[in-house]
């Protein structure tokens, strides 16, 4: 009998690898059409002049005044804003690549890419560190890429994944020297992280929240002193020295403290629930076959903050990356374990098969045919009609800078909001349109319509600035909107000028 078992269990083992491979090819099967069809859209995305994320254009015309010696981080005055909110190192790093005569995206896009792909290599180590399986690390990547937000940011002159690439290799450090005192070495790269983008703190978090509950606390201690005294030295570095007689702290801390409102924290929790639903339950029940108290410390700070940012005015999808970055590799490690075990294959994959088939629409969007041939008309229209140098406000910043305009405000919505809080004058806002000191401003919306004017997330539209606007500027033209943005919802493009007689006739509309 015991002979039996035996010849058996040997029969089964020698049936396992070809039964891996075939589940495995099958799961690859399920996910690399998902990640092509999102990394098809890249080489479209980096050949499109115009902006293809919200807020592009912002940064584009920020690095271009850099690069050219303004002083950036000057208090907001009615004459120049720029509202530089994001870390200091992600400035320096991309300023140089731009160009200020002739600004374009493709050098900042090529540098996300760059981290992008950093970031999808870190996923893939920590795959393989889990799991131990080459399969795993393979499939990290291709789990990261199915969803559509992902390739979004992927191809983005944002911050996001640079910062997210930084804040990865300091956890892989630790992750991997987590039993000494190495992981120490881990600490300058969440520092460069936080000061490339302030969200990416989750890290430090789930760290210090390990090395407590471990009973560490001299290493805590270490620890926390190390990431305090690096940031207050950085902070400190920056602000007198590398941008000495500037504000930088008001830019880097105060310009960042927008509305929170419990509706956008409401859409953005359910939307977060039928993302990461799935790949959640997928996640812990690793977790529960293997646990790892330092990944769950950092599953369960990244979560809640994810979760909190979602409510800020102007939250979007870029706050999902972190919590896709490190759910990847906890579903391609059950996934490679789960390969041994048929049923369990079918119910892992079926369950994956759903995750991302409902995430890899979310920012999917890619710049179509039509899209660059609005942007070229755009573009013609203001070469034609006003000269350059023309003084504007950042609404639509990326329109602007890349027609020649002086942009001196180089972010409106921001600014708008930081008069909504009362952290600024609403008088200073509204004496540039008083004074028209603005040669042409461009709008999304209908400032005839109330409704329109003053609809949720976008400028802050208060009735001082709708009616200073309506009794200074004069509608002159309304044109086609470029960008993927507007497949589900196209939105127009006002064209308003001052009301001056002396500027002779208007500008003609777009035929």
């Amino acid at each position: 009998m015991a002979a039996v078992v035996i010849k058996e269990s040997s029969q089964r083992e020698k049936s396992l690898p070809g039964r891996k491979w075939w589940l495995g090819g099958l799961a690859l099967l399920l996910v690399v059409p998902f990640a092509g069809w999102n990394a098809a859209s890249w080489p479209t995305r980096l050949r499109y002049p115009g902006e293809i994320d919200l807020f592009e254009g912002t940064r584009l015309v920020e690095m271009q005044h850099l690069h050219r010696g303004v002083a950036v981080y000057e208090p907001a005055t009615a004459e120049r804003f720029d509202a530089m909110i994001y870390g200091p190192l992600y400035y320096l790093v991309g300023a140089p690549l731009v160009d200020p005569a002739k600004p374009a995206y493709l050098p900042l896009r090529l540098l996300c890419l760059f981290a992008t792909l950093g970031c999808a290599t870190g996923a893939g180590l920590l795959a393989f560190w889990l799991s131990r399986s080459l399969f795993a690390a393979a499939l990290a990547p291709l789990v990261l890429f199915s969803y559509g937000f992902v390739s979004l940011h992927a191809i983005s002159a944002r911050p996001d994944t640079g910062a997210l690439m930084l804040a990865l290799a300091g956890f892989l450090i630790v992750y991997r020297y987590q039993a000494g005192r190495a992981l120490l070495v881990g600490v300058p790269f969440m520092l460069l992280s936080v000061f490339y983008k302030q969200q990416y703190v989750a890290v430090a978090m789930a760290v210090f929240v390990f090395l407590v509950l471990e009973r560490r606390y001299r290493l805590a201690a270490q620890f926390t002193a190390l990431l305090a005294f690096g940031g207050l030295g950085l902070l400190a570095l920056f602000q007198f020295v590398v941008f000495a007689g500037q504000n930088f702290f008001l830019h880097f801390v105060n310009y960042n403290l927008v509305p929170f409102t419990w509706n956008r924290f409401g859409y953005g929790a359910l939307l977060c629930a039928v993302i990461f639903g799935v790949p959640l339950l997928l996640g812990l029940e690793f977790m529960r076959r293997h646990p790892d108290k330092l990944i769950l410390c950092y599953l369960g700070c990244v979560l809640p903050l994810t979760l909190f940012s979602l409510g800020k005015e102007g939250s979007g999808t870029n706050y999902f990356l972190e919590l896709t970055l490190i759910l990847s590799p906890l579903v391609a490690a059950l996934v490679a374990e789960s390969t041994s075990e048929r049923m369990r294959t079918a119910e892992v994959l079926c369950l994956v098969g759903v995750s991302l088939l409902v995430g890899t629409r979310l920012g999917s969007l890619s710049p179509r045919p039509e899209d660059f041939t609005r942007d070229r008309a755009v573009q013609s229209y203001l070469l034609q009609h006003f000269p350059p140098g023309t003084k504007a406000p950042g609404i639509y910043a990326d329109l602007l800078v890349r027609s020649g305009f002086e942009v001196p405000i180089s972010e409106h919505n921001q600014l708008t909001w930081l008069v909504c809080k009362g952290a600024l004058p609403e008088r200073d806002l509204l004496a540039g349109f008083q004074e028209r000191r603005f040669g042409v401003i461009l709008l999304g919306m209908d400032l005839s319509s109330e409704e329109d004017a003053h609809r949720s997330n976008e400028i802050c539209m208060t009735e001082s600035l709708h009616l200073t606007i309506l009794s200074n500027y004069r509608l002159v033209a309304t044109l086609e909107m470029p960008g993927p943005l507007q497949v589900d919802h196209p939105t127009p493009l006002y064209v308003w000028v001052p009301r001056r007689e002396s500027e002779g006739p208007d500008p003609p509309a777009m035929p």
